[in-house]
């Protein structure tokens, strides 16, 4: 919003230059695709009623010979889809959101909503060219379900494909995530502490290395674009002051040279028009520097980001296969020491019994155990050794109790172990699918 009314004073012949650097010429040069029918362009943007009777922005999509509406919010609504839809790939990104609800209320800033809408059409078909280019995006339905002016896009956001989608896509196969499994269903949902002291397994550590490089290029690429974004601006700014001062004093040159000074009214003229082509000159090459460098500039700050993210949802991906591995090796121990327990239990009984044959002190302590027994039922052997600071809840069981966990903990881990197969072919698709769309 601050961008934008910065640069409201605008000359009256903006809107020529606007249309001279917005024909299909300059869309072409825009998105770097040749004009022909694989090629989408945005030829309109205009007024519509929504089904509440609202006046909203709606534009007009060309594409094979087809033409359609739609609104900002569905390019919105789309987008997330696809990035729900295909979470390996980085998303062309969309322009931010801007309310230009002012552009139908206040005619004032009508010709500086007017800019917002035009730099809107540029950056949407350049969002569109850029999805025409993923063959998986362009093939599925969805994408062909955006570009059909018969279809209601509300139908498709609440029916299949997108009505099937988990509520994360760590709960669905990276590749096909409408189709998740049983045992995607129970993966866990990796929490921020869990992510700080993530470490990669043994095996793991090189391709996690490999991305973490990834991840750096893409962090330096966002670091240099924000402040580029901002130097853009200025100079945008700088050019729209320098066009209004060019246009204000080839006006006074201008009336200068109808005052009858018949002398100098050539001479004046002549300056007045050096001045007009110099003005209009200024307002071209502002306007350039906006289409040509400010906004892909903004673009590459904004795959950046994305890139970032993709990037992050494979390492929540190896967070998971972490969760699941440390769990798995967990429960082990957990079998492990309630084994040791009750080996260690058995043999202080056998110790005891035949002590207690020969004790009748040990033998008179023993039968006080065993007709005090706790609730726990305990072995009094234990109990009788082990002393109440020692006392864990593995030596406070009986053989029957610890049975029971070893039993129960063995059937997680054959879950355990069936998640962990899950997510590690899930990882393996993730790496291949995210390194070819990095390069």
């Amino acid at each position: 919003h601050e961008e934008d009314e910065e640069i409201s004073d605008v000359s009256d012949d903006y809107q020529r230059v606007s249309q001279y650097y917005n024909s299909a010429n300059s869309q072409n040069v825009r998105t770097g695709t040749l004009l022909d029918h694989d090629h989408i362009t945005i030829t309109d943007a205009g007024h519509i009623r929504d089904m509440k009777g609202n006046k909203v922005i709606a534009y007009t999509i060309r594409y094979n010979q087809i033409e359609l509406k739609r609104r900002y919010s569905e390019f919105d609504s789309f987008r997330a889809s696809l990035v729900k839809l295909f979470p390996t790939f980085i998303i062309p990104p969309i322009p931010e959101k801007h309310s230009v609800v002012k552009y139908f209320l206040n005619p004032i800033n009508a010709k500086n909503d007017l800019k917002i809408i035009e730099k809107r059409k540029r950056m949407l078909a350049s969002f569109l060219n850029g999805c025409l280019r993923i063959p998986n995006i362009k093939d599925s339905i969805v994408w062909n379900k955006f570009l059909d002016p018969t279809v209601s896009w509300i139908e498709v956001l609440n029916s299949p494909p997108i009505s099937l989608l988990p509520s994360s896509s760590l709960l669905a196969p990276p590749l096909n995530p409408t189709k998740p499994s049983p045992l995607h269903l129970l993966l866990p949902i990796p929490q921020s502490g869990t992510i700080n002291n993530f470490r990669p397994r043994e095996e793991d550590k090189e391709t996690s290395k490999e991305f973490k490089e990834y991840e750096q290029i893409f962090k330096v690429y966002k670091s240099y674009t924000s402040p580029l974004a901002k130097s853009m601006k200025k100079q945008k700014r700088h050019f729209k002051g320098l066009v209004k001062d060019l246009g204000e004093l080839g006006a006074y040159y201008n009336a200068f040279s109808l005052e009858g000074n018949f002398n100098l009214a050539t001479g004046i003229e002549k300056t007045g028009q050096a001045i007009d082509i110099n003005f209009i000159n200024s307002e071209a090459f502002a306007f350039k520097i906006l289409t040509t460098l400010e906004e892909p500039i903004v673009e590459i700050n904004q795959f950046s980001n994305e890139t970032l993210n993709v990037i992050n949802f494979r390492k929540l991906k190896e967070v998971q296969l972490f969760i699941i591995d440390t769990t798995i090796k967990r429960r082990n121990q957990r079998i492990e020491s309630l084994k040791n327990a009750q080996e260690q239990a058995n043999r202080l009984e056998e110790v005891l019994k035949r002590n207690a044959e020969q004790s009748p002190t040990i033998a008179a302590a023993v039968k006080r155990l065993e007709e005090g027994q706790s609730v726990q039922k305990v072995s009094p052997w234990t109990r009788l050794f082990a002393g109440k600071s020692n006392l864990n809840d593995v030596s406070m069981m009986n053989e029957e109790q610890r049975m029971i966990e070893v039993d129960k903990i063995e059937k997680e881990i054959v879950k355990l172990n069936e998640c962990l197969k899950v997510v590690l072919k899930d990882l393996d698709q993730v790496n291949e699918s995210i390194k070819r769309n990095l390069h």
